[in-house]
């Protein structure tokens, strides 16, 4: 419960959710408490909870760059996911490091080889996460580490038919074949945005800007 924990920072505020700071036994999390004023808010943050307790069983290790669901519970009818807290986002890091110029190739290399081995864990699990982003993915605070965050938006294989929409995953990072509405996706999705992301950390600037399909 979410009385357990003692609230000790703001993260952030998204359209679906908002993200706080926690202690527990002298540990601090990231709480993120969804907000279910619609019914797709709870299956959003359902789905989350569901893939990422699937994510994590297979990875015991914590080896493949997904973020660790520590705990989940209702407080006041809203659904809290607790996660381990991490530093801060790719797009802050980028922010703070290589505003305007990108990172180095090293460092870029460096999250490229972790990316793509979360990506290989959930697409061997037949889920698309559909929403990679530099927001989505979190960075440790020696800045070495990365895991890959926010799996409202995931969805399977099998799915992809049934929830066909153009306006899946974020503009910058949305692939020609959702664009143009050519279904059934699959994880190909993913590295495309992975592709528009690592473009975006070494030359500092978004690589398709666009303000429509």
């Amino acid at each position: 419960m979410l009385k357990d924990y003692k609230v000790v920072g703001y993260s952030g505020k998204g359209v679906f959710a908002s993200v706080i700071k926690a202690e527990k036994d002298n540990v601090v999390y990231a709480v993120k408490i969804l907000r279910l004023t619609l019914d797709a808010m709870r299956i959003s943050g359902e789905r989350e909870r569901q893939a990422l307790t699937l994510l994590n069983h297979v990875d015991p290790n914590q080896s493949k760059s997904i973020v660790r669901l520590v705990e989940s519970f209702d407080f006041n009818n809203h659904l809290c996911l607790v996660f381990e807290a991490l530093e801060m986002n790719l797009r802050e890091t980028l922010q703070k490091f290589g505003k305007g110029i990108g990172l180095s190739i090293e460092g870029v290399c460096l999250y490229a080889k972790q990316l793509f081995t979360a990506l290989e864990l959930i697409h061997k699990l037949n889920y698309i996460h559909a929403d990679l982003k530099p927001d989505n993915i979190m960075v440790s605070k020696d800045t070495k580490t990365i895991k890959i965050c926010d799996f409202g938006s995931a969805i399977l294989l099998s799915e992809t038919e049934m929830m066909k929409t153009e306006h899946l995953v974020s503009p910058f990072y949305r692939p020609p074949e959702v664009i143009l509405g050519i279904y059934p996706l699959s994880g190909a999705v993913d590295v495309w945005s992975a592709a528009a992301t690592l473009f975006e950390l070494y030359v500092g600037k978004f690589m398709l800007p666009a303000t429509s399909n």
